[in-house]
């Protein structure tokens, strides 16, 4: 199982190397600071975070990110201030 994730970060239960065929895999996509989780591409493609995969096969999976507000400035009291 591959991940990829900019952005953000993947947690997988159970964390480990390899899967056996028909294993089940959660993934849940964890934004950093400033981003927002949008959606799975790859093997997974959907928008609910976490996911559950059933392994069948050595599978790809990216985590999609956005740039929220506060990518782009500072976030106080509900007030966007620009860098």
């Amino acid at each position: 199982l591959s991940i990829t994730a900019v952005g953000g970060t993947v947690t997988k239960i159970p964390d480990k190397a390899a899967y056996t065929l028909g294993e089940r895999v959660s993934l849940k996509a964890v934004a950093e600071p400033g981003y927002e989780f949008i959606s799975w591409s790859g093997a997974l493609s959907e928008k609910m975070n976490p996911a559950v995969i059933t392994m069948h096969s050595n599978n790809s999976i990216t985590a999609n990110f956005i740039a929220g507000p506060a990518a782009n400035g500072s976030v106080f009291d509900g007030t966007i201030c620009e860098k």
